[in-house]
C-alpha cells in the first residue's frame, strides 16, 4: 500500500488523466491505485479510450460517461470480431457517375437529361449510427447549374469542391460550394476559380486539408501538374511540374505546411521510385513552386520489373473539423494525428502484375532523425518503420480503403472481410480467435509467393518490413460477394461486382 495524504477524489483525477500503459502501471503498484480505477468509470474510459487511439467527442453528447464507455467497449470488440451490428444496402441510382465517402457521408453525383439540356446534381447520405439509434439523412441537389462535370469531393468543412472544363480550351473552372446548400460556400472570397492545366484530366485528384485545396491535373504517363489553392481566398499558392518523364499520379497532404506524392522516372522506374515531401509553406520562386523538404526511396526492383502505378492515401480531415462530422450524439472518433499513410503500387514484368500496399505513420517521414539528409535509403527508414503486404486485387484509385489505423480489404479465395489494424497500443502479444498478429517482421516476397503459388523475385534484395498490426478476419460461414471494400469511422461498405453498386453497409459501431 502507498501512503498518501491526497483525497481519492484528486488521486482519481490523476489517474484519469493518464495513458493505458500507465494506468496498467498504477494498478500493479499497490491495492488502492487498483481499487480506484476498477471502481472509477472515468479513469477506465479515458485510459480505454488513449488504447483505442480515440478521442471524446465533446461534452455536448446526450450519452452518459457509462454509455459511452459500454459503447466504446462494444465498438472495440465488434472491430477485433468484424460482428456487424447493422446492414443496410444501397443499390446504384441510374447515371450515377462518382462517389465519395468522408466523415460518415456517403455521397454520390448524378445526371439527368432535360430536352437538349444537361443537369448534374448530387444526393448526400449521412450514413446510419447505432450509438443513438440514428437514422440515416438524405438531401439531394438536383441540379447546381454546372456541365461538363469532371469529378467531386466532400472531405470537410460543408464542402463541395467541383472541376468543370470548357472543351474545346483548357480552361477549367473549380467551383466552392456548400454541401448543404449546393450554392457557393459562404466562407469563399472567390467561389470559382480558374487554371489551365496542360496535361489534360485523366488523372485528376483532389484533396483538401482545412484552407486549403489541391488538384493533381495529368494524363498518368507524365507532365503532370498540382495546383494548391488557398480555398477561402481563393488565391493560388503553390504549383508543382515534373519533366515529362516524371510520373506522380497521386498525392496526399501530410501537415498545413506539407504533401507528399509518390513519383518515378519513366526511364528507369525500377530505380527511382521514391516518396517525396515538399514543403509548400515558403515557395522557392515566383512560380511559387515548393521546397523540396525529403525524398524517402523505395526497395529497388529487379531488372524484370517495373513500377506501373503508385496511389497514396493521407489524412483528408483537418483535427478541428473532423468531430464536426461524425454521427450526431457518435461519443468518440479517430483522431487525424494518428492516422496511417497506405500507398498501394502496381509492379509489372512480364510474366505479369501484382499489387503490393505500403504503409507508415506521417511520423516517420517528418522525425528529426532525417533532418539532416534531403534523400533517405530504403535500408535507412524502410524496414523498421513500414509494412508492405502483398494484395491479390489491383485496386481503383478513387476507393476508400483505409481509414485512421485500418485498412480494409476483400480476400477473394475466402470471401471474407480483412481489417489490418495498426494501432500500436492494441497490438497483442498472442492472436485471438479471429486475428493474426505479426510484429516480428515479414520478408515481402515470401508472402508474395505464398499469395500467387509460384516463385516470384521482383526485389533486387531482400525485404523485410516490421511495423506491427492486427488482422481481423470475418467468420468462415459469412461469405461476401464484393468486389471492393470502403471503410469510416465506424462502417465497412461492400461494392459489387459491377462497381460502382453500393451492394451492402455493415454499420459497426
Amino acid at each position: 500500500m502507498i501512503n498518501t495524504e491526497l483525497p481519492e477524489d484528486i488521486l482519481a483525477q490523476i489517474l484519469g488523466q493518464l495513458p493505458y500503459k500507465d494506468v496498467c502501471s498504477c494498478r500493479l503498484a499497490c491495492r488502492l491505485f487498483n481499487i480506484l480505477v476498477k471502481e472509477t468509470p472515468s479513469i477506465q474510459y479515458n485510459s480505454e479510450l488513449d488504447r483505442a487511439g480515440l478521442v471524446d467527442g465533446g461534452s455536448t453528447l446526450d450519452l452518459s460517461l457509462l454509455d459511452r464507455l459500454k459503447e466504446l467497449r462494444v465498438v472495440q470488440k465488434n472491430w477485433a470480431t468484424l460482428n456487424f451490428r447493422g446492414r443496410y444496402r444501397f443499390s446504384q441510382p441510374p447515371r450515377s457517375f462518382a462517389w465519395e465517402l468522408a466523415g460518415g457521408i456517403l455521397a454520390y453525383s448524378h445526371r439527368s437529361y432535360v430536352g437538349d439540356s444537361i443537369r448534374n446534381g448530387f444526393t448526400f447520405i449521412r450514413l446510419r449510427s447505432t450509438a443513438q439509434d440514428f437514422r440515416e439523412r438524405i438531401w439531394k441537389h438536383e441540379d447546381i447549374g454546372l456541365t461538363n462535370l469532371i469529378d467531386f469531393t466532400d472531405p470537410a468543412q460543408d464542402l463541395i469542391v467541383l472541376i468543370a472544363i470548357a472543351w474545346p480550351t483548357r480552361k477549367t473552372a473549380v467551383h466552392f460550394l456548400s454541401i448543404n446548400t449546393g450554392q457557393p460556400h459562404p466562407q469563399a472570397q472567390q467561389p470559382t476559380v480558374y487554371c489551365e492545366p496542360e496535361g489534360g484530366t485523366r488523372a485528376l485528384v483532389i484533396r483538401v486539408l482545412g484552407g486549403f485545396v489541391g488538384i493533381l491535373f495529368g494524363s498518368g504517363i507524365g507532365g503532370n501538374q498540382l495546383f494548391i489553392w488557398n480555398w477561402k481566398s481563393g488565391i493560388l499558392v503553390s504549383f508543382l511540374e515534373f519533366p515529362e518523364r516524371m510520373v506522380f499520379r497521386s498525392f496526399g497532404f501530410l501537415t498545413k505546411h506539407h504533401f507528399i506524392i509518390p513519383a518515378y522516372d519513366l526511364e528507369q522506374p525500377a530505380k527511382t521510385s521514391s516518396l517525396k515531401v515538399y514543403d509548400f509553406s515558403q515557395p522557392v520562386n515566383t512560380q511559387l513552386e515548393p521546397a523540396l523538404y525529403r525524398t524517402f526511396q523505395l526497395p529497388l526492383l529487379s531488372p524484370d520489373f517495373d513500377i506501373s502505378d503508385m496511389i497514396i492515401r493521407c489524412c483528408p480531415l483537418p483535427e478541428e473539423n473532423i468531430s464536426k462530422l461524425m454521427p450526431p450524439g457518435y461519443p468518440f472518433y479517430t483522431p487525424p494525428s494518428s492516422w496511417i499513410v497506405s500507398i498501394s503500387l502496381q509492379i509489372a514484368g512480364d510474366l505479369g502484375r501484382y499489387g503490393l500496399m505500403l504503409f507508415f505513420f506521417p511520423s516517420i517521414i517528418l522525425s528529426d532523425e532525417y533532418s539532416c539528409q534531403e534523400s533517405v535509403e530504403w535500408e535507412s527508414w524502410g524496414p523498421k518503420g513500414t509494412r508492405i503486404l502483398p494484395i491479390d486485387w489491383l485496386e481503383e484509385t478513387w476507393i476508400k480503403y483505409t481509414y485512421g489505423t485500418r485498412f480494409a480489404t476483400i480476400e477473394r479465395r475466402e470471401e471474407r472481410i480483412y481489417v489490418y489494424d495498426f494501432n500500436p497500443k492494441t497490438i497483442y502479444p498472442k492472436p485471438t480467435e479471429s486475428s493474426i498478429t505479426n510484429d516480428d517482421g515479414d520478408d515481402v516476397e515470401r508472402m508474395l509467393q505464398e499469395l500467387v503459388g509460384e516463385e516470384v523475385h521482383i526485389f533486387a534484395n531482400p525485404v523485410n518490413t516490421t511495423l506491427p498490426f492486427n488482422l481481423w478476419k470475418s467468420k468462415d460461414s459469412e461469405k461476401y460477394a464484393y468486389s471492393s471494400i470502403m471503410i469510416d469511422e465506424n462502417c465497412l461498405i461492400g461494392l459489387g461486382e459491377n462497381m460502382p453498386i453500393f451492394d451492402g453497409c455493415h454499420v459497426l459501431s
